[in-house]
């Protein structure tokens, strides 16, 4: 039963630009190895900031305006995973619903509460 797997209880909640999110994470997510493709996206007061880093190449950070309220986060994602989903939604803005940095994440297409994604936080 997949619906066991859907996280229920994410307390917080990002709503983003799902263009300018998928953008800046093929921007960044070119800084980081490409064996893991790690990005780090802190959560503050309405903006969010991407951050990939490589010790070889260097350091990519990329801030977006973004909803959200709440106690300052950071969680890590694997790039090719999300951008995956971002290219697969049609709607202009995504959310993303999360609890703690290593719990699992709930994608959502605006206007579509049919399509959901959950994809699992890494270590950055």
């Amino acid at each position: 039963n997949y619906e066991q797997v859907v996280p229920k209880d994410n307390d917080k909640k990002v709503i983003i630009d799902k263009i300018a999110f998928l953008k800046a994470l093929r921007r960044t997510s070119i800084m980081s190895r490409e064996r893991t493709n790690a990005v780090r996206l802190d959560l503050e007061d309405d903006k969010i900031t991407l951050i990939s880093m490589n010790p070889d190449i260097g350091e990519a950070r990329e801030e977006l305006a973004a909803q959200y309220k709440g106690e300052p986060m950071s969680v890590g994602y694997n790039a090719r995973y999300l951008m995956d989903i971002l290219q697969a939604m049609d709607g202009e803005s995504v959310s993303l619903e999360l609890q703690e940095p290593l719990s699992p994440t709930l994608l959502l297409e605006a206007g579509n509460e049919d399509y959901k994604c959950v994809v699992m936080p890494m270590r950055t």
